[in-house]
């Protein structure tokens, strides 16, 4: 037929009717993403964004509960309604709350971390400025850190501090050997938090500046490693 393109020739030929567009490849690329990409698996980097969301979610859930709750009251269907998902959702990422806690404690340590590494920095001797930082910042979260330090999240806190600690100093040079680094930055994480414990249970009224001076010349003997002469 006079006219007449390959496309509709094939069409006759394979018995489809007359007047019906051929859909080309490319066409039902773009209708299925139309459609809401229903042809395109899930690859894992999106499977990973929504894990991730989902577990920042139920973290920013447990903290905002432990504001005004204490551990042990806090239910998990508590923390799985206020973040938004399921009950059977929480346990696909978390066992329990503990684990959620141990998360947590763990994403939170490390940023406190980064303020008081001065602290066991055999090299540093401005130890109060790293004090001042550390109180500052424990300070515009207390309701939080109170949490973590006076209830059930306390030895979690120590355990993965300590932790956390021992691995970056390890790397950290020394200016004497009369205590092992080890000892040396347990003593120092356990006199940092056992004294930010107080102030956060029983000393709540004292400035972040006060409890600094004193974390600073409690810290000077174990962290100003001055040789003797």
């Amino acid at each position: 037929m006079i006219g007449c393109s390959g496309v509709q020739r094939r069409m006759r030929r394979d018995g489809v009717p007359k007047g019906r567009k051929a859909i080309s490849e490319a066409g039902r690329a773009q209708a299925s993403k139309r459609d809401g990409r229903r042809d395109t698996p899930k690859t894992e980097a999106a499977i990973d964004r929504r894990i991730r969301r989902t577990r920042k979610a139920i973290r920013a859930a447990f903290q905002e509960l432990l504001h005004g709750t204490s551990l042990e009251q806090i239910t998990i269907r508590e923390i799985a309604d206020k973040a938004d998902v399921s009950y059977t959702t929480f346990f696909r990422h978390y066992p329990d709350k503990e684990a959620v806690l141990a998360d947590l404690a763990n994403d939170q340590v490390v940023r406190l971390l980064d303020l008081c590494l001065p602290l066991v920095n055999v090299r540093n001797e401005d130890t109060y400025a790293a004090c001042l930082a550390t109180c500052e910042y424990i300070d515009k979260d207390r309701l939080l850190w109170t949490a973590l330090l006076t209830g059930g999240a306390a030895g979690t806190i120590r355990t993965t501090f300590i932790e956390r600690t021992l691995e970056r100093a390890a790397g950290m040079p020394r200016s004497h050997d009369w205590l092992p680094v080890d000892i040396g930055t347990t003593l120092a994480v356990g006199i940092t938090l056992d004294l930010l414990t107080w102030w956060l249970g029983r000393a709540r009224d004292t400035s972040p500046e006060h409890i600094a001076g004193m974390l600073d010349k409690l810290l000077t003997a174990i962290v100003r490693r001055r040789k003797r002469p």
